[in-house]
């Protein structure tokens, strides 16, 4: 970002650089069609380091998609509420599996569909996260299927 009072009051430099000598630094989420490349939605936060920024800037445009589109992400955006959203809108979505989630599938008891085709069943996190509300938490599913 172009290193001007004004966006080094919105978006500081990292903790660790020395005065004058960087750039404002954000974290953008954008949204765009795979067909055209069409920038359909995007989002602009802070730089706080490395974690859930990404996630809470998706979650103030997932509105964007709609029945029937494909979300094609990462795994820092498998996340059990954003995938029990997509799916209560009829929304495909395809997202590398969490890094944290491969350790706690039991591959045992899922539903074998072929050669490293399965199903799995995930529970709803038994805690409710901090930015949700008490009503929407209630109204997630207790769990999600996922292929």
């Amino acid at each position: 970002m172009p290193d001007t009072v004004a966006n080094q009051g919105v978006y500081p430099q990292q903790r660790g650089q020395q005065p004058g000598l960087g750039f404002p630094i954000c974290h953008i989420v954008g949204i765009t069609c795979l067909s055209s490349g069409a920038l359909l939605n995007a989002a602009v936060g802070r730089f706080n380091g490395k974690g859930g920024v990404e996630q809470t800037l998706l979650r103030t445009i997932q509105d964007t998609f709609q029945a029937g589109d494909v979300v094609l992400g990462d795994a820092f955006f498998s996340t059990y509420f954003f995938i029990a959203a997509m799916q209560a809108k009829s929304v495909d979505i395809l997202l590398e599996q969490n890094g944290a989630r491969r350790r706690v599938n039991d591959f045992r008891c899922v539903k074998k569909l072929g050669r490293r085709d399965h199903l799995i069943v995930i529970s709803k996190p038994w805690s409710k996260p901090y930015w949700m509300s008490d009503d929407d938490y209630q109204a997630a599913p207790d769990s999600i299927t996922l292929r």
